[in-house]
């Protein structure tokens, strides 16, 4: 198995896990999980390929993440919701963009 098909597997293996522990009756997403990295990887893999045949570097981490970068640098990913209109993938940098806010209240037992 190479490092893909095993990443791919840690992933999907992990969110099983969780949705097995969590019991909170959400439907199961894992095929739609499966698609959304096979379309990464895809992305992911023409842009290298694309770089290549221009013999044009493709960065990805921390160098171009939140930094525009120069003309005729490539980056694979950005931070999401950043400025730049460059083909990268936006991507979530911080739980503080995963999480969403939950309305609730809080009951005191007194007695």
């Amino acid at each position: 198995m190479d490092i893909v098909s095993e990443t791919e597997k840690f992933i999907i293996d992990r969110i099983k896990g969780i949705n097995n522990r969590a019991d909170n009756g959400l439907e199961d997403n894992i095929d739609d999980v499966k698609s959304e990295i096979q379309e990464f990887i895809s992305e992911w893999q023409k842009k290298a390929e694309a770089a290549n045949d221009s013999k044009t570097p493709l960065f990805f981490g921390r160098r171009f993440m939140v930094a525009l970068p120069s003309a005729g640098v490539n980056r694979l990913l950005r931070q999401y919701n950043s400025s730049g209109k460059d083909n990268s993938i936006e991507t979530l940098t911080s739980m503080r963009n995963v999480d969403t806010q939950v309305v609730g209240k809080i009951v005191i037992w007194e007695g």
